[in-house]
C-alpha cells in the first residue's frame, strides 16, 4: 500500500502484550493473543 507506514510488531510491543493507541480522542488497545494474533479493541 503506497504511503502506508510499516512497523515491526516487536518494535511496537517490545516485551509487552498490549499497547494503548490514542486516536481522535479515544483510547484503543492493541493486544497479542496466545496464538500470536492481533486484536484491536476500543
Amino acid at each position: 500500500m503506497p504511503g502506508a507506514a510499516m512497523l515491526k510488531s516487536r518494535d511496537l510491543f517490545g516485551y509487552a502484550k498490549s499497547v494503548k493507541i490514542e486516536h481522535d480522542g479515544k483510547i484503543y488497545e492493541l493486544r497479542l493473543t496466545r496464538l500470536n494474533k492481533l486484536i484491536l479493541t476500543a
